[in-house]
């Protein structure tokens, strides 16, 4: 493991999920206010489509082939977390799937590997103009 990611490695998952919670949401939230003339009540409309918790779980199964074995531990230590409530309209599983995605984004994040990132922005997109939902 590089040096550089350790001290973001050694991160608790709920720290790195918080991270990548954040960091989800804004650049879904770039997207729409660079490319869209939408009203802030379609803009907020069209984020939380994407940035929910079972819309972030489809997006973990589909990336979790890609992952290296550092991306795989990260999303094991959030896969062991135990959680009080979970998000509404989504289930125990997908939640903890969503969770798995906030933490491997707030690792990429932390850790500069913004390619990573762009690629799991640029499949969640196309993933809401395919569904027709935009």
């Amino acid at each position: 493991m590089k040096e550089k990611y350790k001290k973001f490695y050694e991160l608790n998952a709920i720290k790195l999920a918080y991270m990548g919670d954040s960091v989800f949401s804004l650049y879904i939230r770039q997207h729409f206010i660079a490319n869209t003339t939408k009203k802030n009540s379609e803009l907020n409309k069209c984020v939380n489509q994407i940035v929910c918790a079972i819309n972030q779980a489809k997006l973990m199964d589909l990336i979790y082939p890609q992952l290296d074995e550092i991306d795989l531990d990260i999303v094991n230590r959030a896969k062991n977390l135990h959680f009080n409530n979970i998000a509404k309209n989504s289930t125990p599983e997908q939640y903890t799937k969503a969770t798995e995605f906030e933490a491997l984004l707030g690792f990429w994040f932390l850790t500069n590997q913004e390619d990573k990132i762009s690629k799991v922005i640029k499949q969640s997109l196309e993933n809401y103009y395919d569904s027709g939902r935009n």
